[in-house]
Formats: C-alpha cells, sequence, structure tokens
C-alpha cells in the first residue's frame, strides 16, 4: 500500500485533511484499489500519554478486480475513531475504527446475484491495531493488525482449475491483514 496524507489546522484541536491511496489485494478479490478522501478531524481529548479524535468526510474508492473486467467507484462516507496511546518513553499504540457508507448506486457484483449496490447497502468497518517503536531520529517501525468487514464483498478470482460456468465465488467478507511498515518523519 502507498499511502499520503496532508493535515491542514486551522485551531489548536481542529484540522481538515485530504489523502490517497493506492493497494492491492488479490486475495480477497482487488487488482487495484484506489482511493481519496476529504474530511475533518477534531481531537476530542488529549493528555500527556495519549490522545483521541473522530474523522468525519467523504471518500472515493475505486476498485479493479481479478474475477470480472468490470470496476467500481465507490461513494461513501466516512467516520472514524482513533486513538494513540504512548508506550515507555518512544512507543506508541494507535486503533483506530472506521466505518464507511456507500452514497450511491455502484455497478458492482454483489453475492445477491445482482450487479448493483443500492445507496446505504455497502458497509464497510476496518478495526486496526498499530505498535510504533522508533529505530532512529527519523525513522520507526510499525506493526499493525487490521481486520475489515466488506458486506459486499470482491468476486473471488478463478483458480488454474475453472469454476462452473456461471459460478461467482465472493471473497469472504471478513478480512484480516497483518503487516510491518517501515515509517520516515519528513519533517
Amino acid at each position: 500500500m502507498v499511502r499520503g496524507r496532508y493535515d491542514r489546522f486551522f485551531a489548536e484541536a481542529n484540522s481538515v485533511f485530504v489523502s490517497a491511496s493506492a493497494s492491492s489485494d488479490v486475495p480477497a478479490g482487488k487488482k487495484l484499489v484506489g482511493g481519496a478522501q476529504v474530511g475533518y478531524a477534531r481531537r476530542l481529548y488529549k493528555t500527556e500519554h495519549g490522545e483521541t479524535s473522530i474523522e468525519a468526510g467523504y471518500d472515493f474508492v475505486y476498485e479493479e478486480y481479478s474475477a470480472v473486467p468490470d470496476a467500481a467507484s465507490i461513494h461513501p462516507a466516512r467516520l472514524a475513531i482513533l486513538n494513540s496511546t504512548q508506550i515507555g518513553e518512544k512507543s506508541a499504540l494507535a486503533v483506530t475504527i472506521e466505518g464507511l457508507v456507500n452514497l450511491n448506486t455502484e455497478r458492482a457484483p454483489n453475492p445477491d446475484g445482482g450487479d448493483t449496490v443500492a445507496p446505504l447497502q455497502d458497509l464497510r468497518t476496518n478495526l486496526s491495531g498499530t505498535l510504533t517503536s522508533p529505530l532512529t531520529e527519523k525513522l520507526n517501525l510499525g506493526l499493525s493488525v487490521k481486520i475489515r468487514s466488506d458486506r459486499v464483498p470482491a468476486p473471488r478470482p478463478a483458480f488454474s482449475l475453472p469454476y462452473a460456468p456461471g459460478f461467482l465465488p465472493f471473497a469472504e467478507s471478513l478480512d484480516t491483514i497483518a503487516e510491518a511498515s517501515v515509517l520516515y518523519t519528513l519533517l
């Protein structure tokens, strides 16, 4: 996954943000996932060792599927709660829960057998936990676990042995991902 984000603070606890991302999740049937977000963030609570904030905004997702030639453009509303806590002197634990619901009619195959998804029917929830620890002053190691739920999962790609004609299986609606990342602080 490649992701970039810019936050513009206009008060101590308020900001607006824009972000863009690109990834792939072949086991989940997604050859390409591109996205962009704009939104408002508000810090709700801050102490010496942690903070909690909320984000609300608009999300755009473009998905190319491995199993079917059609791509989907999804326009969801987004709400997220984020918490970060300092562990020890330099390490941190971040936990995020996020909910997204589509605002548009999606042209995408779905497990119900149709080729469209009505507004407010594609509910996605994401839960993630990340432990970050410094390697140098500007370089950090991050270990994370993500649990993703998608009410309308992507069609599963065919194996080397083809499926029966007309049969289109779908990826699981619950996906778990564990990852390690190297994070570099620019400023």
